[in-house]
């Protein structure tokens, strides 16, 4: 190895192996400056050292002796650069010229190479360097593969014989059954008693009138003749008709059923099994899971399985509902307002069982879609229903969440929460918007928060660096969909490193701009904004002010923070917490 100094006096300074003589140098800010230079002709490498070798970034040009070197690193203070390792023992002009018109030269003379010197001795270990920072986490693998279905677990012991129903109403009266045939005739019973007097006969014939005799004396009155004896009795006569049927008696004991109970049965008009409960705010069916085994999971208190879809490639058809709820409908016409304010039941309402003592409560409702041969089965699908009236009608929501409460002091929760990537195929409105990340320093124990960029209009920005050439001049090109998707362009531009001007001569066309500055070689920093103009965007401008509706006026979404505290919110009013069903 050859090693020189470069002297900056007039009298010049000579190394023991290589010589450098100085030449007169221009003394300004931008001039390069050669202080130090070292030759390794075993790497075959020269290493000069000074100043302002690269003040705009840009790679200076080294020659030595004439001869252009390929600069294989450099900064502001410092160039290494290739030689030959074969180049001889002599003084070279090496010259270093980077954007300004002057140069920095220097005589550097490289001596014959001795012999090698000896082995130095081992130098003591240096202390350990401090650790370096915590890489990256890699990026999360993909899912294994879904492992088999375990054994279906032995049945359950059956549950406790339920309580006996209450009892049934009245059945109805049955239609009148058909007369009877007329009985044989009963045996003549004794005598009755005598009866009452009969009526005196009709009066006979006159006779023919005789002579008239003298009128004799008025007789006696003779006595009563003795009454004969009862004649036989009659036939008996024909059945009456039937009277009317008499009140119901009490009704039996309950009937029971064997459990476990399986029946089959057809029905084209309606459900098999049919059910009404006739006293109000009760269920007309009840089900009561069967309790765990410990390390395994509690019995279902309902189970239904949809039938399976008729599998024919002709057509197309759907395997039936586990579960399909319908809620009541509302009752019009009542005493107090025709059930203005009343509103449907939930087709199916879901209530998750309470924890205690550290244990978590239980699902409202658990939607696991099912495996596919194709695609698989969404876990939930929701629809609202319309709001049909003109003048006052609203859409339901697909989908209404609300967070729980915490206590004080604890982390409020999540109204939803979703474990990868979300899709919105329409706008989404917040009152607030960051992104949540693991520290980057502390990823173990701290998240790092950011928020959301927010425009009234639907913009778009981009920026870059860019240096400009020997003419100060720059073009920047945009993507070729960049003018398609975008308008109404708005540009930023500030110099890095000096102080320089700059602007924007030509302005977005054709996919490109161009940026112009006083100097050359200067790196300019560029942002860009548009607004969207792509056939959604011109389709659905996002409003800046808007009018409540009616029945939001008055209200507010967080009343809290205008002097409303405990008032209900407007999504709570829109959809009030409904009370526990009653069993």
């Amino acid at each position: 190895m050859k090693h020189c100094k470069l002297s900056t006096s007039s009298a010049g300074r000579i190394g023991a192996l290589l010589l450098i003589l100085c030449v007169p140098l221009v003394s300004q800010a931008q001039t390069p400056v050669i202080d130090d230079a070292t030759v390794n002709l075993t790497t075959g490498k020269i290493t000069l050292t000074g100043a302002n070798f690269s003040p705009t970034g840009v790679k200076p040009t080294v020659a030595v002796g004439g001869t252009s070197e390929t600069v294989a690193s450099f900064s502001n203070t410092s160039i290494v650069a290739d030689v030959p390792t074969t180049l001889a023992a002599g003084t070279y002009l090496t010259t270093v010229t980077n954007s300004v018109p002057e140069a920095a030269s220097a005589d550097v003379t490289v001596g014959a190479v001795g012999p090698q010197g000896p082995a130095g001795a081992t130098g003591a270990t240096g202390p350990a360097g401090p650790a370096g920072a915590k890489g990256a986490t890699g990026a999360t693998g993909p899912a294994g593969a879904k492992g088999d279905t375990g054994a279906t677990g032995a049945t359950g012991p059956a549950g406790a014989k339920g309580d006996t129903g209450a009892t049934g109403a009245a059945g109805a009266t049955g239609a009148k059954g058909a007369t009877g045939a007329t009985g044989p005739a009963g045996a003549t019973g004794p005598a009755g008693a005598a009866g009452a007097k009969g009526a005196t006969g009709a009066t006979g014939p006159a006779g023919a009138t005789g002579p008239a005799g003298a009128a004799g004396a008025t007789g006696a009155k003779g006595a009563t003749g003795a009454t004969g004896s009862a004649g036989p009795a009659g036939p008996e006569g024909p059945a009456g008709p039937a009277g009317p049927t008499g009140p119901a008696g009490p009704a039996g004991p309950g009937g029971g059923l064997t459990l476990p109970f399986d029946a089959t049965g057809t029905s084209t008009t309606t459900a098999v099994f049919n059910i009404t409960n006739t006293l109000p705010n009760h269920s007309a069916i009840g089900g009561n899971g069967g309790m765990g085994n410990p390390g395994d999971q509690a019995g279902n208190g309902t189970a239904g399985y949809g039938g399976a879809s008729a599998g024919n490639y002709a057509y197309t058809s759907q395997g039936g509902d586990g579960v399909y709820g319908q809620g009541g409908f509302v009752t019009t016409g009542g005493t107090n307002g025709g059930g203005i304010n009343d509103s449907g039941g939930s087709g199916v309402s879901g209530h998750g069982g309470s924890g205690a003592g550290g244990i978590s409560g239980g699902l409202g409702v658990r939607a696991e879609g099912g495996d596919g041969c194709g695609v698989g089965g969404d876990g939930i699908d929701a629809y609202g229903g319309n709001g049909t009236a003109p003048s006052y009608g609203i859409g339901g929501n697909g989908i209404f969440a609300q967070a729980g409460a915490s206590p004080s002091g604890q982390p409020a929760p999540d109204a939803g929460y979703f474990d990868g990537e979300v899709q919105v195929n329409g706008n989404l409105s917040k009152n607030g918007g960051s992104f949540k990340i693991d520290h980057p320093l502390y990823p173990a124990n701290k998240y790092l928060y950011h928020s959301f960029v927010e425009s009234p209009d639907m913009m778009n920005i981009y920026n870059g660096n860019v240096v400009t050439d020997s003419s100060g001049t720059a073009v920047v090109t945009m993507p070729a969909w960049f003018e398609a998707l975008n308008t109404d362009f708005r540009y930023q531009l500030t110099v890095i490193g000096q102080f320089a001007q700059a602007i924007v001569a030509v302005k977005m066309a054709n996919g490109s701009f161009t940026i112009k500055t006083s100097k050359s070689g200067v790196e300019v920093s560029w942002q860009v904004t548009g607004v969207r103009q792509d056939a959604w965007a011109n389709a659905h401008r996002i409003p800046v002010e808007v009018e409540k509706a009616q029945r939001d006026q008055g209200h507010y979404l967080h009343p809290e923070l205008f002097g409303h505290a405990g008032e209900p919110n407007i999504p709570e009013i829109h959809h009030p917490r409904r009370p526990t069903p009653q069993q």
